[in-house]
C-alpha cells in the first residue's frame, strides 16, 4: 500500500499530492509500527516494557521536537548514547555526576556538531542497508539525513531569534512547516530510494502475494 501511495504521489501535483504524500508517510508509520510492536511481543510476555516506537509524529511542531522525542524512538535512543552524548560531552565514557543527570551542559556549538554527526550517521546506516539490499551504491539517504542536521541548526538559531523578539509561532503554522520540510527533503532524496527497495521487494514476492497488493492497491483512496 506503501508503494502504491507513493506510486500515485510521484503522478500527483498540487494539494492531492502532497495529502498522497502524508498518507504515504502515514502508511509508513504504521508498517514499521507493526513490525516492531512485533518483535517487541516476546518482551511482553517477559514482563518487560519498552521504549514506544512513534508518539504521534504527526503532532510534531518542530524538527527537534519531531527526531528527538516522535520518530523511531528506540533508534534515536540508540544514537544518542552511542553517537551524540560522546561528542556533546566529549568523552567516550560519561562520568558519575553526568549520569545521575548532574553537571554543566555542553556548549552549544558541540551539542550542534553532535546532532550534525548523529544524522550523518544515521545516513550512513540507511544507505548501507539499501546497498545489501540493491547491491548498488545509493547516497540520497545520506544527503537526506544530512541534511536533517542542518535544518535542525537553523530552527534552533531562528527560534532563538524569535524568543529574543518576543515571537512564536502558532502549533499549526509550525506543524506545517514541521511538514513541509520533511516533504521537500523526503520528495529530493528520501522517497525515489525507498520507492526503488518497494519495487525489488515487490518482484521478490509470489504472485498470489502480488495479487493480494494489488487489490489492496486499488482500494488505496
Amino acid at each position: 500500500m506503501l508503494r502504491a501511495a507513493q506510486r500515485r504521489a510521484a503522478r500527483a501535483g498540487g494539494g492531492g499530492g502532497a495529502a498522497r504524500k502524508l498518507g504515504g508517510l502515514a502508511a509508513m508509520w504504521a508498517g514499521i509500527s507493526c513490525v516492531m510492536r512485533a518483535a517487541s511481543a516476546p518482551a511482553a510476555r517477559l514482563g518487560l516494557r519498552l521504549a514506544p516506537h512513534f508518539i504521534n509524529p504527526f503532532g510534531a511542531t518542530s524538527l527537534t521536537d519531531f527526531w528527538a522525542r516522535r520518530w523511531n524512538i528506540t533508534q534515536g535512543l540508540v544514537l544518542r548514547a552511542l553517537v551524540y552524548e560522546p561528542i556533546a560531552a566529549g568523552r567516550l565514557v560519561r562520568t558519575a555526576n553526568e549520569r545521575g543527570g548532574a553537571g554543566a551542559a555542553p556548549p552549544r556549538w558541540r551539542r550542534q556538531a553532535a546532532a550534525a554527526a548523529t544524522f550523518v550517521w544515521s545516513g550512513l546506516e540507511h544507505d548501507l542497508f539499501l546497498f545489501y539490499v540493491l547491491r548498488r551504491p545509493g547516497g540520497r539517504w545520506l544527503l537526506f539525513f544530512s541534511a536533517q542536521g542542518a535544518l535542525l541548526a537553523a530552527e534552533g538559531a531562528l527560534r532563538r531569534r524569535a524568543a529574543a523578539a518576543g515571537l512564536a509561532l502558532h502549533p499549526r503554522v509550525a506543524l506545517l512547516a514541521v511538514l513541509l520540510c520533511l516533504g521537500i527533503t523526503a520528495d529530493l532524496w528520501f522517497w525515489p530510494d525507498l520507492l526503488a527497495l518497494l519495487d525489488m521487494l515487490h518482484a521478490a514476492l509470489p504472485p498470489w502475494a502480488r495479487a493480494l497488493g494489488a487489490r489492496a492497491a486499488a482500494a488505496w483512496p
